[in-house]
Protein backbone atom coordinates (compact mmCIF):
# COMPACT_ATOMS: atom_id res chain seq x y z
CA UNK A 1 0.00 0.00 0.00
CA UNK A 2 1.31 3.46 -1.07
CA UNK A 3 2.04 6.14 1.66
CA UNK A 4 -0.11 8.90 1.17
CA UNK A 5 1.99 11.92 1.46
CA UNK A 6 -0.33 15.19 3.28
CA UNK A 7 0.82 18.90 3.33
CA UNK A 8 -0.44 21.39 6.09
CA UNK A 9 -2.11 24.42 5.54
CA UNK A 10 1.49 26.41 6.08
CA UNK A 11 2.84 23.75 3.36
CA UNK A 12 0.26 25.19 0.73
CA UNK A 13 0.96 28.81 1.59
CA UNK A 14 4.49 28.90 0.79
CA UNK A 15 3.44 26.84 -1.99
CA UNK A 16 0.68 28.73 -3.66
CA UNK A 17 1.94 32.17 -2.44
CA UNK A 18 -1.51 32.54 -0.44
CA UNK A 19 -2.62 33.13 3.10
CA UNK A 20 -4.51 30.12 4.91
CA UNK A 21 -7.57 32.07 4.90
CA UNK A 22 -6.96 31.07 1.15
CA UNK A 23 -6.27 28.01 1.36
CA UNK A 24 -9.18 27.57 3.89
CA UNK A 25 -11.60 28.91 1.90
CA UNK A 26 -10.35 26.61 -1.20
CA UNK A 27 -10.82 23.74 0.99
CA UNK A 28 -15.02 25.05 1.96
CA UNK A 29 -15.48 25.78 -1.43
CA UNK A 30 -14.23 21.60 -2.70
CA UNK A 31 -11.53 23.49 -4.95
CA UNK A 32 -8.84 21.34 -2.40
CA UNK A 33 -10.19 18.05 -0.65
CA UNK A 34 -8.68 18.37 2.87
CA UNK A 35 -8.16 15.50 5.25
CA UNK A 36 -9.10 16.48 8.90
CA UNK A 37 -7.01 15.23 11.31
CA UNK A 38 -7.76 14.59 14.97
CA UNK A 39 -6.97 17.65 16.23
CA UNK A 40 -9.60 19.01 13.29
CA UNK A 41 -6.47 20.59 11.27
CA UNK A 42 -6.80 20.11 7.48
CA UNK A 43 -4.09 18.27 5.45
CA UNK A 44 -4.11 17.64 1.98
CA UNK A 45 -2.91 14.88 -0.54
CA UNK A 46 0.04 15.48 -2.52
CA UNK A 47 -1.68 14.09 -5.56
CA UNK A 48 -4.52 17.17 -5.27
CA UNK A 49 -2.07 19.86 -4.72
CA UNK A 50 -0.65 18.94 -7.82
CA UNK A 51 -3.37 18.38 -9.52
CA UNK A 52 -4.52 22.27 -8.67
CA UNK A 53 -1.29 23.48 -9.58
CA UNK A 54 -1.97 22.28 -12.83
CA UNK A 55 -5.61 23.69 -13.15
CA UNK A 56 -4.10 26.88 -12.02
CA UNK A 57 -1.63 27.03 -14.92
CA UNK A 58 -4.32 27.69 -17.44
CA UNK A 59 -4.81 30.78 -19.03
CA UNK A 60 -7.34 32.02 -16.56
CA UNK A 61 -4.42 31.62 -14.00
CA UNK A 62 -4.36 34.47 -11.54
CA UNK A 63 -1.57 37.39 -11.78
CA UNK A 64 2.45 36.17 -10.41
CA UNK A 65 2.33 37.71 -6.38
CA UNK A 66 6.02 37.96 -8.05
CA UNK A 67 8.21 40.00 -10.17
CA UNK A 68 10.20 37.48 -12.81
CA UNK A 69 12.92 39.94 -11.39
CA UNK A 70 12.19 38.50 -7.46
CA UNK A 71 12.07 34.49 -8.89
CA UNK A 72 15.16 34.80 -10.56
CA UNK A 73 17.03 36.25 -7.70
CA UNK A 74 15.39 33.61 -6.09
CA UNK A 75 16.51 30.45 -8.49
CA UNK A 76 19.85 32.10 -8.94
CA UNK A 77 19.77 32.26 -4.81
CA UNK A 78 18.48 28.96 -3.83
CA UNK A 79 19.40 26.59 -6.99
CA UNK A 80 22.70 26.16 -8.75
CA UNK A 81 22.52 26.56 -12.45
CA UNK A 82 23.90 22.93 -12.88
CA UNK A 83 21.40 21.28 -10.57
CA UNK A 84 18.39 23.38 -11.72
CA UNK A 85 14.76 21.73 -12.73
CA UNK A 86 14.48 20.54 -16.00
CA UNK A 87 10.81 20.73 -15.93
CA UNK A 88 7.83 21.76 -13.76
CA UNK A 89 7.46 17.97 -12.27
CA UNK A 90 11.07 18.56 -11.68
CA UNK A 91 10.36 21.67 -9.65
CA UNK A 92 7.48 20.57 -8.02
CA UNK A 93 9.06 17.42 -6.57
CA UNK A 94 12.50 19.42 -5.76
CA UNK A 95 9.94 21.96 -3.82
CA UNK A 96 7.94 19.19 -1.65
CA UNK A 97 11.20 17.61 -0.85
CA UNK A 98 12.34 20.59 1.01
CA UNK A 99 9.19 21.72 2.47
CA UNK A 100 9.27 17.85 3.63
CA UNK A 101 12.21 18.15 5.19
CA UNK A 102 11.87 21.65 6.72
CA UNK A 103 8.54 20.32 8.34
CA UNK A 104 10.85 17.37 9.38
CA UNK A 105 13.14 19.24 11.11
CA UNK A 106 10.61 21.53 13.03
CA UNK A 107 9.23 18.26 14.48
Amino acid sequence: MKTQILLSVKDLCAIFGVTPQTIQRWSRDGRLPAIRTAGNHRRFALDDVRALLVQLQQPAAPEPKFSQRDIDSFLDEETPSSTAPKSNDDYFNSLTKQLLAAHAADE
